[in-house]
């Protein structure tokens, strides 16, 4: 039986920009009430539940696609969902913390390593988690006919090990107490700004092309295989082209001499506005457009992604970032849209994936 939809259903545009007011006065709030204080007290700490509040995400909404809370009505299934996460989340970083007292990198007393180490854990795992429900869409598992929860469950041990592979290639040397003994490949913020990359081009190919270029690939393993290596090609390209345009038009010059050798963290500060955009409009303006051909919806949503991205970056690193009581980099540019914008994207998952954007209803 088709269900009878709602009488207050909302328009595409106008239920997306409902959407992302309820996300953004959220987020605000959680910032100002308890981010922002817990940041300053302790710094690192609330980055690094915060990034493992979305990795949970990751874990149950999109490896485990939402099992077993889909069988709820709503607020419940939202309400029992956001529990559960923010339970793992405790546990696992305090379990990782805890480790610290072994292995020093991971410690989080004053001056230590530990809540960076934490951290950036989930860079790589959101990519090693998450690649698999989009562009694998589940391979092999659910081609051999299982179904959840066990296909969340291995995709979760899948994940682990392409997270733990990347993070100790790329991440640990960097960290590790004994670093002066080992050669890290890249720099740390080479290593965060370019991985950043690598997810900003894994979600514009998922989120926006409707997984092409890899669609292309007649068989789904051609399609998994070629999506899971080929987004460190095509990241590797928006790592450059985000250099270019910060250092030719998005960051002053005398920014840039401040920031030295370490701007090449910043494609992460432009990709993670970019990514929340890409989301936003994925989950809160449904796909919009989703007429005319595939080209044509892959070129208008890229432009709109790209540029609306770039303008909340320049808005964020001029103001936003001040108005949130931000370190400056200078007099007129500073802030870090890592965290912040973080937190809209975890907030915005929440919102949209466990709660389903409840009480809105769209017409679509």
């Amino acid at each position: 039986m088709e269900e009878k939809k709602s009488s207050f259903a909302l328009g595409t545009f106008t239920y997306g920009i409902s959407n992302t007011i309820i996300i953004l006065v959220l987020s605000l709030a959680i910032w100002f009430l308890w981010g922002l204080d817990i940041e300053t007290l302790f710094p690192g700490m609330f980055g690094a539940y915060l990034f493992w509040a979305v990795l949970c995400i990751v874990f149950l909404g999109f490896c485990g696609e939402s099992w077993p809370f889909t069988k709820l009505p709503q607020p419940q299934a939202g309400i029992l969902a956001l529990l559960v996460t923010l339970i793992l989340d405790v546990i696992i970083v305090n379990a990782l913390s805890g480790y610290g007292s072994v292995i020093p990198t991971f410690s989080t007393a004053p001056g230590g390593t530990g809540w960076t180490a934490i951290a950036m854990i989930v860079l790589f795992g959101f990519y090693g988690y998450g690649v698999q429900s989009n562009n694998m869409d589940h391979w092999p598992w659910k081609d051999i006919g299982l179904k959840q929860p066990y296909v969340g469950i291995i995709e979760i041990f899948v994940g682990t090990f392409i997270t733990g592979v990347l993070y100790f290639l790329l991440m640990y040397p960097t960290l590790a107490t004994y670093a002066n003994k080992i050669q890290p490949l890249l720099p740390l913020p080479t290593v965060v700004g370019w991985f950043y990359s690598v997810v900003v081009f894994w979600l514009t190919s998922a989120l926006l092309w409707e997984n092409w270029p890899w669609s292309m690939f007649r068989s789904r393993a051609a399609k998994a295989i070629a999506s899971l290596f080929g987004n460190f090609l095509g990241g590797t390209a928006v790592f450059y082209f985000f250099m270019y345009l910060l250092q030719n038009f998005l960051i002053p010059a005398d920014a840039q001499k401040a920031l030295g050798d370490g701007i090449t963290l910043w494609p992460a500060q432009l990709g993670v506005c970019i990514a929340g955009v890409e989301l936003a409009m994925l989950l809160c303006f449904q796909s919009w457009p989703t007429a005319g051909s595939l080209s044509t919806r892959l070129i208008i949503r890229t432009i709109i992604g790209f540029a609306v991205g770039v303008l909340v970056f320049y808005i964020y690193t001029r103001w936003f970032g001040f108005v949130l009581q931000e370190a400056p980099v200078t007099k007129d540019f500073g802030g870090n849209p890592l965290m912040f914008m973080d937190l809209f994207n975890c907030v915005l998952l929440i919102y949209t994936v466990y709660f389903a954007s409840w009480p809105l209803k769209s017409q679509k």
